[in-house]
């Protein structure tokens, strides 16, 4: 509204006024028509002309001088009106979803409980894991150890058998060469004089089969010792194919617990990540949650008022003030309220609960009605004390609404805020002047309104008034 006061001003041209007339051509113009000629009416008239032209020109000349005023200044204030507005209505907007989610229940209180639940679940995943992967540091130690014994076992069993396997080869030589000797004394027999006696052959040969048995004794027990030993491989490796299986296993159950690690550990960025959020929204909207009863909820209000007068949209510095509201639910009714309590109780608040009991409402109007009654009842309070600064202030109504101050001489004044924030701007209406030795002037203060100013200022004014 200012701003566009502010360019109708700039483009008006009332204040241009006429083109001045004085000089040569005025009396030239009057002594053309006291003679009333065709040339002195010509004349008269190309005069004319000259000052019609002039005006438009100075008009023309004006107009674009007001114009070029109106530029980039005139678009940034209303950016900046445009931009308080959008701010408010987010603020708004925020205020009004998060008391949507507090009537669809949430947050239950119990997230506290929950969170310690699952870090401690998550401490327990977390020493169970160490414990498997000691356990399985151990099982490939003992798998390690155990395939290096059955590669020792093998490595002997392999030397065993070759030894063998030569010691057989060299007896199947020695019998053959033992056969063929056999063979060609048989054949010489006949052409020695004398051979050897038959005692002689009984004992060749019973050393002979002496020697065989031995030799078969080694070859069997050779056999059993193998077949021990492929025993003892097959069980080995029965082991170890158990022990793999029992290390897939193990690997199973730390690929599950590190995906229950991971899980805990994402449920516990979200429970920080809500944490975060539910700060943000107090800090904006200046409402949390303490506690929660079945029949009550119990919140915190951070109140913002301005200190100042406010003048329009923009309520300039403010401050806050913390206050603990006591909402009790009529049982079995959902969210509708019938009973409230604040502290401290700078307000009062039992016409509030009796509205909301009579027309059964539910928590966020009780929330938004309590909200801008302390903010009205504050702001007023700043506004007093501005003025009690200054002044010397004889009285004040418990709502800071109206105000007695001493000015000085004897002389003083009520004013009574009739109007203020967040309704709309402060307006204040000064009721009384008492003491005022000019009667005139003292009814002419009485009449004094102001609007988009304080207390403070109206008494300045007043006393400026009866100076």
């Amino acid at each position: 509204m200012e701003t566009t006061g502010g360019l109708t001003k700039r483009l008006a041209f009332d204040e241009l006024g006429a083109v001045d007339l004085a000089g040569p051509e005025p009396e030239a113009l009057i002594q053309a028509l006291r003679h009333p000629t065709v040339e002195g009416f010509s004349r008269a008239l190309e005069l004319l002309q000259g000052t019609a032209r002039a005006r438009f020109a100075a008009v023309q000349e004006t107009a674009v001088e007001a114009s070029d005023a109106v530029g980039e200044a005139d678009l940034r204030r209303l950016k900046r009106q445009f931009s308080s507005l959008k701010n408010t209505f987010l603020h708004f907007e925020v205020k009004n979803e998060f008391l949507a989610e507090l009537l669809d229940g949430r947050p239950h209180g119990d997230e506290g409980e929950l969170l310690q639940h699952f870090e401690a679940e998550v401490e327990a995943s977390v020493a169970h894991l160490r414990q498997l992967k000691a356990a399985n540091e151990e099982a490939q130690g003992a798998i390690t150890q155990v395939v290096g014994q059955i590669a020792a076992a093998h490595d002997a069993f392999e030397r065993q058998r070759a030894a063998l396997t030569g010691e057989l080869a060299r007896l199947a030589a020695e019998v053959g060469a033992h056969e063929a000797g056999a063979e060609a004394h048989a054949t010489a027999l006949p052409e020695l004089p004398e051979g050897p006696g038959e005692a002689e052959c009984h004992d060749a040969l019973a050393a002979s089969a002496a020697e065989a048995r031995q030799l078969e004794a080694a070859i069997a027990a050779a056999q059993a010792e193998a077949e021990e030993l492929g025993a003892a491989i097959a069980a080995e490796r029965e082991e170890a194919e158990a022990l793999r299986a029992q290390l897939g296993d193990l690997e199973g159950q730390n690929a599950a617990a590190g995906e229950r690690v991971e899980s805990n550990a994402r449920f516990l960025s979200t429970a920080q990540w809500c944490d975060e959020v539910a700060g943000t929204i107090t800090q904006l909207g200046g409402l949390s949650l303490l506690h929660v009863q079945p029949d009550a909820l119990h919140l915190k209000l951070v109140t913002a008022y301005p200190t100042a007068a406010v003048r329009g949209a923009d309520p300039g510095p403010c401050a806050t003030a913390d206050h603990e509201l006591s909402l009790q639910l009529l049982p079995g009714a959902g969210n509708t309220v019938y009973g409230v309590t604040l502290e401290p109780a700078d307000v009062e608040v039992a016409d509030i609960a009796e509205a909301a009991r009579e027309g059964r409402r539910p928590a966020d109007f009780v929330v938004r009605e309590v909200t801008a009654r302390l903010g009205a009842l504050l702001h007023r309070r700043a506004l007093v004390e501005e003025a009690a600064a200054q002044f010397d202030l004889a009285s004040s109504s418990t709502d800071a609404g109206i105000v007695r101050a001493r000015l000085g001489s004897g002389v003083e004044a009520e004013a009574r805020l009739v109007g203020g924030w967040p309704a709309g701007p402060d307006v204040v209406h000064i009721t009384q002047v008492s003491g005022a030795a000019d009667a005139v002037k003292a009814a002419k203060a009485e009449a004094l309104r102001f609007e988009g100013r304080g207390l403070l200022a109206a008494l300045e004014a007043v006393q400026r008034e009866l100076a």
